[in-house]
């Protein structure tokens, strides 16, 4: 696993950001006593029910309560008469939320007494444990085209009514016979096929497709950026397909090593200047995806629960995903020590050198729209230096000629986002 220095050696705990509801239901044979408590503790988070007086088999109701979510942790519950322990048990709490509906009866351990005898009913515990996340979006902004029905309300959605979205149906039919003959031509499906010398077809899932097509006409009717123009969106079979116009040349990932330093330069300039193009459209404070809603795309999966507010909630929202899926026990402290304000500006998102289409000495178009949202004003160097291989080095001075330099903590947050969102783990 990589491990990243820590330049002001102050660990960052991890994993304090999901959490889980535990509630206390009921337990069962216990020694006859007339009060009855029961206390839960996980790690150092401890919780005392109230008392019951049913002795032996006591209910409690409304004992809820929340507790830090970490994947080892485990669970003790103790059921006590004033100061005497009646019974202990323990339960990873993982293993707790995978029970139906998580229902867990847990068996007491009974002190002094013997537990093999099979006369004797089982003592037991019944807690529930449902997990709580404090990130993850439980539901997103819908993008799909339903026929006949009102067009939602969210910003822009008036593009939905365009001709685009509602291709007629003999134009559809042409479009999936051209792509069943280039499958079977190729032997493979590809995300983008060729169906014409001027057209492709790419393919997506609803939830993305149908948000880039809308922001490739929302940028294209904007800006003087080069978008292919989208002619047909539409779904079928659970997938969305849009037609575009084919993009002269080819992508700067494939160009990059036989392309000249005054090549690379005055394309740098132009990306640089559609960048700034983007920059002046719609302003806004918090971050998320186009059109609305939290962000939603390759970059942030699983997606954030609403749209940042301020940089602290972006940063943690990164220290979560260091934490509870790369479970690394210590991340920069950058992601917690930046100081410097930063503007939240719309932008492509990921304009990596595959996205980017040159001929010559000019970028003919840019592609892969579904990233399009408002993020901190370095990201989009982050994104567009995402690459490696013969004259990348160049391409970075030259982007950081244009766009600004990172500093120095700036470029470690760099690294580790690029790293947790691409899984590139080293040993």
């Amino acid at each position: 696993m990589k491990l990243y220095p820590n330049p002001l050696r102050r660990p960052i705990q991890l994993g304090r950001y999901d959490q889980v509801l535990i509630e206390v239901l009921h337990a069962e044979n216990l020694p006859p006593r007339p009060h009855v408590h029961a206390t839960v503790t996980v790690d150092d988070v401890k919780y005392t029910t109230k008392i019951s007086t049913n002795s032996q088999n006591p209910r409690w109701s409304n004992e809820r309560f929340t507790m830090p979510l970490f994947r080892s942790l485990g669970l003790e519950v103790t059921i006590y008469h004033s100061d005497e322990v009646l019974g202990i048990s323990w339960v990873p709490i993982n293993r707790m939320l995978e029970y139906p509906e998580g229902v867990c009866e847990l068996d007491l351990y009974m002190p002094g007494i013997v537990s093999d005898n099979p006369g004797r009913p089982r003592s037991m515990v019944t807690l529930r444990a449902t997990k709580v996340s404090t990130f993850i979006a439980k539901s997103l902004p819908q993008y799909r085209l339903s026929p006949g029905l009102a067009l939602p309300s969210f910003p822009h959605a008036s593009l939905l009514s365009s001709p685009v979205f509602h291709p007629p149906p003999d134009s559809v039919r042409r479009v999936l016979t051209a792509l069943e003959e280039a499958r079977l031509a190729n032997h493979v499906e590809h995300k983008v096929v060729v169906i014409s010398e001027s057209l492709v077809v790419k393919l997506g899932a609803p939830r993305y497709a149908v948000r880039e097509a809308m922001a490739m006409i929302y940028i294209q009717q904007r800006t003087s950026i080069p978008i292919p123009t989208v002619h047909m969106c539409f779904e079928h079979n659970s997938r969305t397909y849009i037609v575009m116009d084919r993009v002269k040349g080819r992508c700067l990932d494939d160009a990059l090593p036989d392309t000249t330093s005054q090549c690379l330069r005055s394309f740098a300039t132009q990306l640089a200047s559609f960048v700034r193009e983007l920059r002046t459209l719609d302003p806004r404070t918090t971050m998320g995806s186009w059109p609305a809603g939290p962000y939603d795309n390759l970059f942030f999966d699983p997606p954030p629960l609403h749209e940042f507010r301020a940089m602290g909630e972006f940063h943690s929202y990164w220290i979560w995903r260091l934490g509870t899926e790369m479970s690394l026990p210590e991340v920069p402290s950058s992601l917690r020590d930046v100081h410097r304000p930063y503007r939240v500006v719309l932008t492509h998102g990921d304009l990596a050198p595959r996205n980017i289409m040159v001929d010559g000495d000019l970028i003919t178009g840019l592609v892969d729209w579904e990233t399009l949202g408002w993020y901190p004003d370095f990201w989009e160097l982050m994104a567009a230096t995402r690459s490696s291989g013969k004259n990348m080095d160049i391409w970075i001075d030259e982007l950081s000629t244009q766009l600004g330099p990172l500093s120095e903590v700036e470029d470690q947050y760099v690294s580790v986002l690029h790293d947790v969102a691409f899984r590139f783990w080293a040993d």
